[in-house]
């Protein structure tokens, strides 16, 4: 069993699978384009945005959560049959999605406070961060631009890694993640942060902006109801 060989589940995960992986790897290559662009903007911009990202990773913890559990239970009830839940959940879920990034947002901005703050222990001096005061308010301008957009990224992430991916419309979200990050986001990182020479929490901005974008056009797609398809092989 196995070595046993099921063409028609191999087909199936081939159509469903390689649009994934396509996916993640232009999500992971624009990553790094990112971090050129930061790179390219100084010493300070590159140490800033370590901090911001640090602090970032904290609402990646609550993201991550929700956009695993919405998957689990959207592929659950679409693979039962049961596709009228699958909207009601599929609301549901951005409810919660909405009400976790207002919570992620006060943790961000708590967290950001006590980053910054200096900590009196048997008269030794201690901070998280030994850094000078320019690059801590650049710090801080990064975060507010972060938390200005947490509801959007949460959102364009439950879709396109939990509900939307469980329904099985995995092509569309390799057009969504690919298309606005590599045509909108990194030339307008390059443009705005190499040849304009913005201030760099707007760069930043426009650096996450694909998320913004994913986020509406997702929606759309959301409320469209194509999205719910099953993709499971039964048996013969």
């Amino acid at each position: 069993m196995l070595l046993h060989w099921d063409k028609d589940i191999f087909r199936n995960y081939l159509k469903n699978g390689v649009p994934v992986i396509v996916s993640d790897i232009f999500l992971g290559v624009g990553g790094n384009m990112i971090s050129v662009v930061l790179g390219r903007m100084g010493a300070v911009v590159m140490s800033a945005a370590a901090i911001a990202n640090m602090i970032n990773q904290l609402m990646m913890v609550f993201m991550m959560g929700v956009s695993g559990a919405s998957g689990v239970i959207t592929g659950n009830t679409i693979g039962a049959g049961e596709f009228k839940k699958v909207r009601e959940y599929g609301k549901t879920f951005l409810a919660i999605a909405v009400l976790v990034s207002f919570f992620a947002i006060i943790c961000i901005q708590l967290v950001r406070v006590m980053v910054f703050r200096q900590f009196q222990f048997g008269g030794v001096t201690v901070q998280a961060f030994n850094v000078e005061d320019s690059t801590k308010r650049l710090a801080g301008q990064l975060v507010n631009t972060l938390s200005f957009i947490t509801t959007f990224i949460m959102l364009s992430q439950i879709l396109t890694k939990g509900i939307l991916r469980a329904g099985g419309d995995t092509r569309f979200l390799m057009i969504a993640d690919v298309l606005f990050l590599w045509v909108v986001s990194v030339p307008l990182g390059f443009i705005t942060g190499l040849l304009l020479k913005w201030p760099p929490y707007i760069v930043f901005l426009f650096l996450r902006i694909d998320e913004v974008i994913k986020c509406v056009w997702c929606l759309s797609r959301f409320f469209s109801w194509k999205w719910i398809r099953d993709v499971a092989v039964r048996g013969k």
